[in-house]
């Protein structure tokens, strides 16, 4: 969880939560990080829950060099308002990954 929340870029650092910009490179098209997509991520720095909120392009048609606070922050909301209707899906990790072992032949 540690790594989670640190070498990444803070976009807001709060007592009980942090929201990240995490660059990604793009592969498929041979781009650096600094030229690939976005991922905007929510890390409850108390109950370790990491929550994907928005992935966008820096390049291309729906390209954006990067959101803007407001934008930022209206994800947020957006996340506490589906939480708090319980239309959220929780996935833990550590489970799927045993269960396609589980079902995957070597």
């Amino acid at each position: 969880m540690e790594e989670v929340r640190h070498s990444r870029d803070m976009v807001l650092d709060e007592t009980a939560f942090s929201v990240i910009k995490l660059r990604i490179p793009n592969s498929q098209q041979g781009l650096s990080k600094s030229n690939g997509y976005r991922l905007i991520y929510y890390v409850h720095k108390l109950k370790e829950v990491v929550v994907f909120m928005y992935v966008y392009p820096k390049r291309g048609p729906m390209g954006l060099v990067t959101l803007k606070q407001n934008e930022i922050i209206h994800c947020l909301e957006t996340f506490i308002k589906e939480n708090n209707a319980s239309l959220l899906v929780e996935l833990d990790i550590n489970k799927t990954l045993s269960s396609i072992a589980e079902h995957t032949e070597i």
